[in-house]
């Protein structure tokens, strides 16, 4: 492997979603962990997809919380995959959100239409990928929190 590649290796972190550190349920979200899905398979889902619609903005709001630790940087670039989700109802969507040290959530929503390319490519890959990145300021630990939106997204 190209010593630039280890480099960038070298730098990354892999959450290991049955190890979290916290599991927010205050607003009556059934926050779970699954086994045999994902792509190691182990993922997250922010709640039953029957259960009200949460606000993804609110860093208080039903999640999972996670500590790790990085090097010397000043910003983290976040890669989430999640299972695609369609969402049966009227008013729902496949929203949640993701925040860094208490940082105000960014929040993601995976629109698309059936049968859309954008539809395809997720049957296809069997997921659904975002990228988030983060200013930081301090070096060591960090908690990133993944907060329930619409629930029954899978992370």
């Amino acid at each position: 492997m190209p010593e630039e590649h280890k480099n960038k290796l070298d730098s990354c972190v892999v959450i290991n979603l049955e190890k979290y550190n916290n599991k927010v349920e205050v607003n009556g979200h059934n926050l779970s962990v699954m086994k045999g899905i994902g792509y190691d398979w182990t993922s997250i889902r922010l709640g039953n997809p029957v259960e009200e619609i949460s606000n993804p903005n609110n860093i208080n709001s039903d999640r999972f919380e996670y500590e790790f630790t990085c090097g010397n940087v000043d910003s983290l670039r976040v890669h989430i995959y999640t299972v695609p989700f369609f969402p049966l109802y009227k008013g729902r969507d496949n929203k949640f959100g993701v925040s860094i040290d208490g940082q105000s959530p960014q929040v993601f929503d995976n629109k698309f239409t059936e049968y859309s390319e954008s539809w395809k490519n997720q049957v296809l890959c069997n997921g659904a990928e975002v990228t988030a990145a983060f200013n930081i300021s301090k070096v060591g630990k960090h908690k990133i929190s993944f907060i329930c939106g619409s629930p029954g997204v899978i992370i």
